[in-house]
């Protein structure tokens, strides 16, 4: 004896609407918006990027000069870092109230005041961060992506290491810009034109590929609501969304077909049967009902097994039950015609119903002959309906 828990027919409602308005606005993450050029300013080496969402700074490496530019690319004026010893300024973030610059040949993190003033440095190499390139901080940490070791390394603002994460593993073998905002880490790869999305502490979530013309992605920089990229090929600076795929639905005008579909009585316990024996729902009292009456054509209506079962499989084609092999079968005329229900392909248990109709149908199970394990299965069916 053994015990089929349940066979559940999927339940759900869906909407198909053929020439109709839909009124849809989706964004989806690293999704291009728009760019600048930094070139008509005098930025002509665009590497490190950061920003507060009020205004845009992009480090400039061959004049060792940052620039600050309002977020749609105006510039506003610029410093010079070269006098404080930082003459090989790579990545740049801030947090709204300082600026931090990495060096690259000195292998240190140079801290300023909003308006350029020199303040503080501290040193990267002595914790194995000898090729600091993009930088990014949300005002409690700074993180430094290394490019020599594929490594991003966590600091306390006092520039005390605190931990670092691998960026290769995932793939991001040239990390350069990095951003945060505190809840996601953004690292670019410059030669694979990609930005990566990790978690804080460093697991690896997505990517996306930069714009076609973004092919030297470098400085990042992330304001909560859009993702900011320096590309030293062409001296722009690329604007992409920020936020995760998301659907905004609002009002929908029906002006074509729809196809609607709900199922009634969805769940099937048969309890604890017997090798070899034949079940239907009928003789338990269970009638399933494909509720259609919305849809506006005609319809097909269809079956599929989506799980199989925890150890046993369903039959394929005219198979009959085996060892530990079952077989479903479902019928609209109480068993005068029936349908095999398999796994992998919606089989057509009713065709052309009328439009506002209803459709009744009857399941069978057929138990397997043996088993090799005694243990509760349980089985996912699932209903469609296209248009006839």
């Amino acid at each position: 004896m053994n015990t089929i828990k349940t066979i559940v027919l999927a339940s759900f409602v869906f909407l198909c609407l053929i020439g109709a308005t839909w009124n849809i606005a989706t964004k989806a993450e690293g999704e291009f918006i728009s760019s600048f050029d930094t070139n008509a300013s005098g930025n002509t080496n665009p590497f490190g990027l950061g920003t507060d969402g009020a205004n845009i700074w992009v480090a400039d490496r061959n004049g060792a000069e940052v620039y600050k530019y309002q977020m749609d690319g105006t510039y506003i004026s610029s410093f010079d870092t070269a006098a404080c010893g930082n003459t090989d300024p790579f990545g740049l973030g801030t947090d709204g109230t300082n600026i931090w610059v990495t060096d690259d040949i000195g292998d240190e993190v140079y801290k300023y005041e909003m308006d350029g003033t020199y303040i503080s440095s501290f040193d990267t190499a002595a914790c194995g961060n000898t090729v600091p390139y993009g930088l990014g901080t949300d005002g409690t940490n700074i993180w430094v992506a290394d490019d020599g070791n594929n490594e991003v390394y966590k600091y306390q603002m006092d520039g005390t290491y605190i931990s670092s994460f691998d960026t290769a593993a995932c793939g991001n073998t040239d990390p350069f810009g990095l951003g945060t905002d505190g809840t996601n880490i953004w690292v670019t790869d410059w030669s694979a034109g990609e930005v990566y999305k990790y978690e804080m502490d460093g697991t690896y979530i997505r990517s996306f590929d930069t714009n076609a013309g973004n092919t030297l992605p470098y400085g990042l920089g992330n304001d909560g609501t859009n993702i900011w990229v320096a590309d030293d090929d062409n001296n722009e600076v690329y604007k992409y969304e920020g936020a995760p795929a998301t659907s905004d639905t609002f009002d929908i005008t029906v002006t074509g077909e729809s196809l609607y579909i709900n199922i009634t009585n969805t769940t099937w316990a048969i309890g604890t049967i017997a090798m070899s024996t034949i079940h239907y729902t009928n003789e338990t009292g269970i009638t399933f009902i494909a509720d259609m009456e919305d849809s506006t054509v005609n319809t097909d209506l269809k079956l599929q097994i989506t799980n199989a079962a925890t150890n046993w499989v369903a039959t394929v084609a005219t198979e009959e039950a085996g060892a530990d092999v079952y077989r479903l079968n479902a019928s609209i005329d109480l068993w005068v015609s029936e349908n095999m229900v398999i796994l992998g392909n919606p089989v057509s248990i009713s065709s052309d119903i009328t439009l506002g109709d209803n459709e009744t149908f009857d399941m069978r199970f057929d138990a397997p002959t043996s088993t090799t394990v005694g243990t509760v299965q349980s089985i996912t069916v699932t209903a469609s309906i296209i248009k006839h």
